[in-house]
């Protein structure tokens, strides 16, 4: 197999090659052990308002 056709092969297959990649992106996302952490990134923004407030007020 040449160079060419393997360039070929993987121009064809791009879009499987994504689809794999945002699977195992949405598998790591909803995996139940990420969850915790996911739910504490989440509340960053409102935690930093929150000091601010109680250090300005």
């Amino acid at each position: 197999m040449s160079l060419l056709d393997l360039s070929h092969m993987a121009r064809e297959l791009w879009v499987v090659w994504l689809l794999i990649i945002f699977a195992a992106i949405i598998f790591h996302a909803y995996r139940g052990r990420n969850k915790d952490r996911f739910e504490d990134c989440a509340q960053i923004p409102f935690r930093e308002d929150s000091e601010e407030m109680n250090n300005h007020g």
